[in-house]
């Protein structure tokens, strides 16, 4: 499906950065030979010594990373000192620069298009029971000992855009599950539930110091049409036993805490089963990590 856009990254944009490259190295390698001969010998001798480097101090590794460090900076200044004054290459690495960036952003295009189309999927479960005994139960009788019936699932499942730029993206999904040749004695009809669930994602741009966040907008609709017999119905993180009608929704702000990587989540939930509605829980997790190579490492 993409493989025309691919293709023409390649013949355009590609092309134009292959060719800015050579050019450079050209210039780099014929107009300053034996500057460049120069610098890469000195080049391979400071690689050399950090290939062969073994650190004797009790923090070797921060010890040898610090030295990495210097010498591929050595390496740098080496180069800027002995090419600073070439106007020819000056220019020749502006064209590269600007070649790459192109060559990137038209990438990145192409890869957010992707990431972002639109899937279908379909996925089938099958769910052996035979180990699973009956519990009592208020609305089915039966024999002590009868094993829960077999599940099948059928599921399918719809992610992508709905906005022109891609921001904006829906996950919904559409599920039935049957009981596989249940016990004559359990009087089961052949679908033990049925469900729709769908949730909208829209970004949030940076404003008032906060960084890019996320509205979520998701809603379910469940009927259960049997008592669930084994495997557990689970809706929201709370296992559902009663047979009926489940409806439920939810808006979440998702606020993330600058780059520390901590998320705040911020939402309001409505349902006609007043146990599926948690946002009476407050949580919060808190860690502290710390570095113990700086208590041993030498200043």
């Amino acid at each position: 499906m993409w493989a025309s856009r691919w293709a023409a990254l390649v013949t355009e944009q590609g092309t134009e950065l292959v060719t800015s490259q050579e050019g450079y190295f050209k210039i780099l390698s014929t107009s300053h030979a034996s500057e460049y001969v120069g610098w890469s010998r000195r080049t391979d001798t400071v690689l050399q010594g950090l290939v062969t480097y073994e650190s004797t101090t009790l923090d070797g590794q921060t010890a040898k990373d610090g030295k990495i460090e210097s010498g591929l900076l050595s390496i740098y200044n080496d180069f800027a000192a002995t090419f600073g004054g070439a106007t020819d290459l000056q220019a020749s690495a502006k064209d590269y620069a600007t070649d790459l960036a192109s060559y990137t952003t038209a990438k990145k295009s192409i890869t957010d298009t992707i990431n972002k189309s639109f899937i279908a999927s379909f996925e089938y479960t099958f769910t052996n029971q035979s180990s699973v005994q009956l519990p009592k139960s208020t609305t089915q009788t039966y024999a002590i000992g009868t094993t829960a019936p077999d599940l099948s699932n059928f599921n399918v499942i719809l992610a992508g855009p709905i906005s022109p730029n891609g921001g904006v993206q829906l996950t919904a999904n559409g599920s039935v599950t049957l009981f596989a040749f249940p016990a004559a004695q359990l009087a089961l009809s052949p679908i033990r539930d049925f469900k729709v669930a769908a949730e909208v994602d829209f970004p949030i741009p940076q404003f008032v110091g906060l960084a890019k966040s996320t509205l979520s907008v998701s809603g379910l609709v469940q009927d259960l049409l049997q008592e669930p017999l084994g495997q557990k119905v689970m809706v929201n993180g709370v296992s559902v036993t009663n047979a009926g009608n489940i409806v439920l929704g939810q808006v979440k702000w998702s606020v993330p805490v600058g780059t520390s990587g901590v998320v705040i989540p911020i939402s309001i939930t409505s349902s006609n089963r007043t146990d599926l509605i948690k946002e009476t829980d407050v949580k919060g997790t808190f860690g502290i990590s710390y570095n113990f190579d700086s208590l041993f490492s030498k200043q």
